[in-house]
């Protein structure tokens, strides 16, 4: 097999094989969101009324369809090894295609692949699975359109697929939406606006109340009931790790977005510094902080290739080069050591 061949099909052997391994985990009482799948899953094979209208529930369709075919089939550890396949296929095609398209080393390419990788709980792909599989496709939208100048139908259709995966992609829509605004104040304003409501709750219930009897407004509040009211975050080591992560990004793109040129690239940058930001100020609300430091994680690797290349390929800061690269040291040191706590508690 031509090297070439081998580099291009890189990407999904070892998708498959952290899918394989997804394969092999059992969750073990309730501790897990695949616990309750596997509930739900087999609620369903007795046609218990309660699980057919989750079902039927409009929201996202897709995977419950998923989930229905799954408890069909029977093979409950199919539930996790095709979306983990899916979800790592994804983020090591972008490292890998980006890397091969812009000549960098295989250095740069292994870094920033085994980066990503650990910087991501392999837990939570496995059994989170509905936000993660939802938010790598819409970061694979970002890159196919932003990056690769793709455009088209496919594109509109990866963009909008992700909510019906998991409703809080909107979010992300939402954002993508916003960097299309040509006035940069118009922007700024909408968007500390939008971080101002996140703050007030209850005033958003209070108004949205008069119209609970519409099914996509009940949701509404149930969500906010869910992720900002009834939620109490607790502060521990890993998240003040993700919350420095996430700086670090967010400087990075703000470095990179300065000296580029390129319009869609620039972006690109931004809509990372906009979630990155966004993701700060809400770092109270644990659920949904994590969650955006992950699609973070996911916009990262072109970040990760541009900083490495602009602080080497620059005179005056190249003698930093060796702290960049013992920062990412450190980083992955960090992740592999959150990854081995949470291996701990899985059960093969």
């Amino acid at each position: 097999m031509q090297k070439s061949k081998v580099y291009d099909m890189m990407p999904f052997i070892i998708a498959f094989l952290l899918a394989v391994l997804a394969y092999l985990f059992y969750p073990v009482g309730g501790n897990y969101d695949l616990s309750k799948y596997y509930h739900l899953m087999d609620m369903i094979k007795i046609d218990d009324v309660e699980s057919i209208i989750y079902i039927n529930n409009y929201f996202e369709i897709l995977f419950r369809i998923y989930m229905y075919v799954i408890s069909v089939i029977g093979n409950y550890r199919l539930f996790q090894f095709f979306p983990v396949l899916i979800f790592y296929s994804i983020l090591l095609y972008m490292i890998f295609d980006y890397g091969k398209t812009r000549e960098y080393s295989n250095f740069f390419i292994a870094l920033t692949c085994f980066l990503c990788i650990i910087l991501f709980r392999f837990v939570l792909i496995v059994s989170a699975i509905r936000y993660a599989l939802a938010y790598i496709i819409f970061a694979f939208a970002l890159y196919l359109d932003l990056i690769k100048k793709r455009k088209g139908k496919l594109i509109k259709l990866l963009y909008i697929l992700p909510i019906f995966i998991h409703k809080t992609s909107i979010i992300l829509l939402l954002f993508r939406l916003l960097i299309e605004i040509k006035n940069k104040k118009i922007i700024y304003f909408i968007f500390v606006l939008f971080i101002f409501v996140f703050f007030f709750p209850e005033l958003i219930i209070s108004i949205l109340v008069p119209f609970k009897n519409i099914k996509v407004i009940e949701s509404l509040i149930n969500m906010i009931y869910g992720y900002l009211i009834e939620e109490n975050i607790p502060i521990y080591m890993q998240l003040i790790f993700r919350l420095i992560q996430t700086v670090f990004f967010v400087l990075c793109s703000f470095f990179c977005y300065h000296k580029v040129e390129d319009v869609s690239i620039k972006k690109y940058y931004f809509m990372l510094m906009l979630i990155g930001v966004f993701t700060v100020c809400l770092f109270k609300y644990f659920t949904i902080f994590m969650r955006m430091i992950d699609f973070v994680v996911f916009m990262s690797p072109i970040v990760i290739f541009e900083i490495l290349k602009l602080i080497y390929n620059d005179k005056k800061l190249k003698k930093f080069y060796p702290c960049l690269l013992l920062f990412l040291g450190l980083m992955i040191g960090c992740g592999i050591y959150i990854q081995m706590l949470d291996f701990k508690e899985m059960f093969f």
